[in-house]
């Protein structure tokens, strides 16, 4: 984040996100999984909706390459920490 690479920062917040979710037992983590799959196991849950627009901002993001603005990533970031408080 302090050297501006917002995309990189949006990847490792998504990462340590599904980590966080496996940890808690919400999401079966492995390796081959794809999001997809992750929004399947959460679809019954009330953590769908938001981690699907968390996902779908990644996705963008990362696979997209779109550019992440300081002002986006401010939005984005705030998503994942309303996420995180949701999930303690």
């Amino acid at each position: 984040m302090n050297a501006g690479d917002y995309r990189l920062a949006i990847r490792l917040m998504f990462l340590r996100l599904l980590k966080q979710l496996s940890q808690k037992k919400v999401i079966e983590y492995k390796q081959e999984r794809t999001n997809f799959d992750y929004l399947s196991q959460l679809y019954a849950t009330g953590y769908y909706n938001d981690f699907f627009r968390l996902t779908r901002n990644y996705e963008y993001a990362w696979y997209g390459k779109f550019d992440v603005s300081r002002e986006t990533f401010g939005i984005i970031k705030s998503e994942f920490e309303n996420f995180d408080r949701k999930l303690s």
